[in-house]
């Protein structure tokens, strides 16, 4: 962590925030769009409210709606979109020993 000028085993949660955004999803479409902005020129903007699959070189984008409903507002244009393929309950199961999902977790 140069930023903070600390060695790996010195680094804290106030220092990377959110862990889901240093390793999760959230990190992992970083990388995604990143290399096919780079591969492809797309951006993230281009795929806002995106409705449909669609095939960017070999990787499959699907509409932010289908896996996150809760996280993914299209307002007004859900009323006509497939339902959602997955409800996902963002436990954070591994937050706490308790299973997630409570106030201090």
């Amino acid at each position: 962590m140069t930023k903070n000028k600390v060695p790996v085993q010195g680094v804290t949660l106030a220092m990377v925030g959110d862990v889901v955004d240093a390793t999760g999803p959230r990190r992992f479409t970083r990388g995604i769009m990143k290399s096919m902005g780079e591969s492809f020129h797309v951006k993230m903007e281009d795929f806002h409210i995106l409705l449909e699959p669609k095939l960017v070189g070999d990787v499959l984008v699907v509409p932010g709606y289908l896996w996150a409903a809760a996280a993914n507002s299209y307002r007004g244009v859900l009323d006509t979109a497939p339902p959602p393929s997955l409800s996902h309950h963002y436990a954070g199961s591994w937050k706490n020993d308790k299973g997630g999902g409570t106030a201090e977790g």
